[in-house]
């Protein structure tokens, strides 16, 4: 491949981003923005200001509150699952324990046959070369 042409073309696409301007296509603001509610401007006296900011603290408590009510209730939720884990966890490996112990039984009285046999037939075998 002819890297030449390659650098050729990365450096004209640079020079292309670079020196050209692009258009914009955004409009200066030449009007004030007007505010809506400025002819609708009122004065609020004292006791509708204490009134209003009572009212928003206490929705904002009530807020809070049922907020730390979900948080709680997921918390639990998530120990509950977690707990439901372990139990589910312990409950596998006293199984895989019992069946492991069975097999284990079982192998040892295998094992306590083969060399009660295999005793047995040496026993036997010395017995009756010696008797003979």
């Amino acid at each position: 491949m002819n890297y030449r042409l390659c650098g050729k073309i990365i450096l004209i696409v640079v020079l292309m981003n670079s020196l050209m301007t692009t258009p914009m296509s955004a409009r200066q603001q030449t009007e004030p923005l007007t505010n809506s509610s400025e002819n609708e401007t009122r004065q609020w006296s004292e006791l509708e200001v204490d009134a209003l900011i009572d009212d928003l603290t206490e929705a904002a408590h009530d807020a809070i509150e049922q907020a730390a009510g979900e948080a709680a209730k997921a918390a639990t939720i998530a120990a509950l699952e977690n707990q439901a884990k372990a139990y589910a966890e312990i409950a596998r490996l006293q199984k895989e324990q019992n069946e492991t112990r069975k097999s284990n039984i079982r192998n040892l009285i295998i094992t306590g046959l083969s060399c009660f046999v295999a005793g047995a037939l040496v026993g036997g075998g010395v017995i009756y070369s010696i008797g003979r």
